[in-house]
């Protein structure tokens, strides 16, 4: 255990529950697992949940501890959650079989044993959606005819949202941002409300440039029916065919909330002060000077959900974007496959989930300076650094260092309110008297980023900060919470942390969702970055500019679903392009 056998985050050297199996003295961690007996393996693996007390140091401490097998499959089978406090990289310690009993169809056998044309419920829901609808339109029964249509027009409206590759038999929780967002306007679809305003937030995400039509004319079936709909959204098509923009900006955080520009698209183009505008007449050009690979890790006979058996290389010490339709089968090529066939190898899965922690986490203890800037205070003021913690005895007593009380709103969710206390300020009136170069703890927490950079002298804070400007987060406040980030900001937090490691192979999953085109700019360059220091990049991506800027793309399709899981074409974005199989090649 000492030696890092465990690859687990939870169980590394030095994590807590590393801390409570070495503070119990029931393991020798020196000792190679290969050597433990079956007891001791017993007790590191299969452990019920157990209270242990430690007597030393002159007083007992207890704590619990559960066997890693044990918890990780309590993790697992935690819904509470599960695509943002869950580590996807736990994925690859796990084999998911079809119910021997049930085949899949989750019911008891005196459901399945009712048919209609020699199908049980589970097999019809089953079966991808345009399958669906063949089978259901075979069904003759005049009695039941209205409902029948009834079925036949929700699955269709599925199809009509880009779902058509999923299974109604498909959980909710494996669904990405933008499915979910599908399908809730294929239900919205099915209604006859009118006079009714539509917020779609992002509802590109996750959509291949093939796709988008549809969904366009889905949107513009709404506002035909006496609706109004009003999208939030970065994607150039969009844009185009709207009836009118209006951006905010001009910068992010304390840079923006004003409103630039409003007005149609073409105006939009031609505005002297619309960020926006002025990326719609510059040129894309694909990628000609491309990196060589310096090796490559061969993935055989892939097969997870719907791949073909397909074998793939993928290059590695270049910048790869795994394209295709959506459910062409990209993140079971990569995200499934490769991390599973490749567990070995230094891995880095960042996506645009949301930061976990407590409810006081921000930037400064992300990166780490907050530490740093506790002991400053500290030294200056010749008192204890852990009156600057806004969780120990330095933090206001009526909101426990939050700035703010949640109100219980019954059926409702919690409301938040300001504390009156400390004025949001989360510190008690003896700690913010403290002060170093003239402001206190809250004014420091108060400072951009870029702000920070020029307040602060030592180089291991000005080090880090310099990292966040990097990334393109110099707009953000030092305090600003964990549930305040953006995907994207939450995805460069996350980017911003590991610029300086060597040797690695990051997998983004749809990194540009929610990004401007400045902020895709910034990520190219960020990911070039890491790639020019000795790493690998490779990125799940429908976003045209990143994949014109690639050095390697694998194209997966034709279609998705059953439709898809095989290799349409491979090769350099200038090759794509011109390769007449390959569907993101004719939008190349």
């Amino acid at each position: 255990m000492n030696g890092g056998a465990s690859k687990i985050n939870i169980f590394k050297p030095g994590s807590r529950y590393f801390n409570i199996i070495k503070i119990s003295g029931k393991l020798n961690l020196d000792k190679p697992i290969k050597d433990y007996s079956s007891q001791e393996l017993d007790f590191l693996l299969y452990s019920p949940r157990i209270v242990l007390s430690n007597k030393e140091q002159g007083f007992i401490q207890t704590f619990s501890h559960e066997g890693i097998a044990n918890r990780l499959v309590k993790r697992a089978t935690d819904l509470r959650g599960i695509s943002e406090n869950k580590e996807k990289s736990e994925k690859r310690y796990w084999i998911e079989k079809l119910c021997s009993f049930c085949g899949g169809g989750r019911l008891n056998k005196k459901a399945l044993d009712s048919t209609i044309n020699q199908k049980n419920i589970g097999q019809y829901s089953n079966m991808q959606l345009g399958e669906f609808i063949s089978e259901i339109k075979k069904i003759k029964n005049d009695g039941a005819r209205e409902l029948i249509d009834r079925i036949i027009e929700a699955a269709q409206n599925l199809i009509d949202v880009d779902l058509g590759y999923l299974s109604l038999n498909r959980s909710l929780d494996t669904l990405s941002g933008g499915e979910s967002q599908r399908l809730k306007l294929a239900r919205e679809l099915s209604s006859d409300l009118i006079e009714m305003v539509y917020i779609l937030d992002e509802p590109t995400a996750g959509l291949h440039p093939k796709d988008r039509k549809n969904l366009i004319r889905i949107l513009h079936q709404l506002k035909q029916t006496g609706n109004t709909v009003i999208v939030v959204e970065h994607d150039d098509l969009i844009m185009e065919e709207a009836d009118h923009i209006i951006e905010v900006g001009p910068g992010a955080g304390i840079n923006g909330g004003n409103i630039v520009f409003g007005g149609t698209f073409d105006q939009l183009k031609k505005s002297p002060v619309s960020l926006t505008g002025g990326y719609f007449d510059q040129a894309r050009e694909l990628k000609r000077n491309v990196r060589k690979p310096e090796r490559y890790l061969a993935i055989q006979n892939a097969k997870t959900h719907n791949l073909k058996n397909i074998n793939v290389r993928i290059p590695l010490g270049v910048f790869l974007s795994v394209t295709g339709v959506s459910g062409s089968g990209k993140s079971s090529l990569i995200i499934d496959e490769f991390v599973k066939q490749f567990s070995n190898e230094d891995i880095v899965l960042i996506d645009q989930s949301s930061l976990t922690g407590s409810a006081r986490g921000n930037i400064a203890t992300y990166t780490g300076i907050f530490n740093e800037i506790r002991s400053i205070f500290a030294k200056e003021n010749g008192v204890a650094s852990s009156l600057f913690s806004s969780n120990s005895k330095g933090a206001c007593p009526d909101c426990k260092g939050l700035g703010f009380n949640k109100i219980d709103m019954h059926f409702m969710g919690d409301a938040k309110v300001g504390c009156e206390t400390c004025q949001g300020k989360k510190y008690k009136k003896e700690v913010l008297a403290y002060l170093y170069q003239g402001n206190n703890i809250n004014d420091v927490l108060n400072l951009t980023v870029v702000e920070a950079f020029d307040f602060f002298e030592q180089d291991d804070i000005k080090n880090k900060i310099k990292m966040l400007i990097d990334v393109g987060l110099g707009y953000l406040t030092l305090g600003q919470t964990h549930d305040t980030f953006s995907g994207g900001e939450a995805q460069r937090l996350r980017l911003a942390s590991k610029l300086n490691n060597k040797g690695k192979i990051f997998i983004l999953d749809e990194p540009t969702s929610g990004l401007h085109f400045s902020d895709i700019k910034t990520l190219l360059d960020l990911l070039n970055r890491i790639i020019d220091s000795g790493n690998s990049v490779i990125t799940i991506e429908h976003n045209l500019d990143v994949i014109r800027q690639s050095d390697w793309i694998i194209d997966l399709g034709p279609e998705g679903g059953e439709k898809g899981g095989e290799v349409i074409a491979e090769g350099t974005p200038i090759e794509i392009s011109k390769n007449k199989e390959s569907v993101t090649g004719c939008y190349l």
